[in-house]
């Protein structure tokens, strides 16, 4: 059948809403500060500081490797580090060029499928892996929120990030018990997906020799993405500790996966100004701290685009490669 007019739009309507919104955000955060402030800022940003916080970048990279090996290994379908890596530096670096913080994901399936892995394997073990990030974020989330208590004056705000928690607790509880749900309700199609994703999430969570060390490599990764931000603080001189900066940053991470910008672009500067501001910080360094963040991620993630154009291979899927 030919192809409607209507659907090249109801293809790009969503990532041109989600540009629009970023857009936006950034454009009322601009409006609202001084500019040239913000140029001096990043001029006083030593080059070392910010080379530091793209070094956090790749090894946070490298510990989200060896996590989703661990899912991998869980699920019976082992693959080598150094398979993994380079398809999750494709990942990251897709992650950031397309309008949703998941776009890269998809390829990470594709690449793990390409390998040889069974299609339900290279779906669950990038789903199980992602859950197992915010495990670890939302974490560190409530604890920062607790560390910080005091000083996020705000009880909405307080409110608002400690919900997290259990929000991702609940649910995580919720996927690990949906194929126990009686018979008639797991006929409904929307469920099917779902239930497959049960007995793997609860082998993940329930065993110890899975469930600790990817906790331990979930607060890892978060870890560095704060002290990525913290190395910026300390060589623009700010009175911020790296006890702070692990306790805010993981919230405006969290922002970051609300799927209505481009790559969290806009939300992530939001939160970071509003975060900051409690404990002092001025909104143009607030925001130079933010989008020196997102830059710093792209730099340490351009490997991924170098490996992507150096991957010539034309294996069909399902194929070992």
């Amino acid at each position: 059948m030919p192809t409607s007019p209507a659907a090249p739009w109801k293809k790009w309507w969503l990532p041109a809403v989600k540009v629009a919104v970023s857009a936006g955000l950034l454009y009322g955060l601009a409006r609202s500060l001084n500019l040239g402030e913000l140029r001096t800022i990043f001029a006083q940003l030593p080059l070392w500081a910010f080379l530091l916080g793209c070094l956090a970048f790749v090894l946070q990279t490298l510990v989200l490797a060896w996590r989703w090996r661990i899912v991998m290994t869980a699920l019976g379908t082992p693959l080598a580090f150094g398979r993994l890596l380079p398809i999750m530096f494709i990942g990251i670096f897709f992650n950031q060029v397309l309008p949703t913080s998941f776009g890269g994901d998809a390829l990470r399936m594709w690449h793990v499928y390409r390998a040889g892995v069974r299609h339900d394997a290279a779906i669950l073990g990038v789903l199980l892996e992602r859950i197992s990030g915010i495990i670890g974020l939302t974490l560190m989330v409530a604890a920062g929120t607790w560390y910080l208590w005091a000083d996020l004056g705000d009880a909405w705000l307080r409110l608002v990030l400690l919900a997290a928690l259990p929000a991702t607790l609940g649910g995580t509880l919720l996927l690990m018990t949906l194929d126990r749900i009686p018979g008639r309700w797991r006929q409904w199609r929307p469920l099917g997906d779902f239930l497959r994703v049960s007995a793997d999430l609860r082998r993940i969570v329930l065993e110890p020799r899975y469930a600790v060390p990817l906790l331990g490599l979930s607060l890892a990764g978060n870890a560095l993405a704060a002290l990525s931000v913290y190395a910026f603080t300390v060589g623009l001189g700010l009175p911020i500790s790296a006890w702070a900066c692990l306790a805010l940053v993981p919230a405006a991470v969290l922002a970051m996966l609300i799927p209505i910008s481009f790559a969290g672009w806009g939300l992530r500067e939001a939160a970071m100004v509003v975060l900051f501001g409690y404990l002092g910080v001025a909104p143009d360094v607030a925001l130079a701290l933010s989008i020196a963040f997102g830059l710093a991620l792209i730099v340490a993630a351009l490997p991924g685009c170098v490996l992507w154009l150096l991957d010539r291979s034309s294996a069909q899927p399902g194929t070992q490669s």
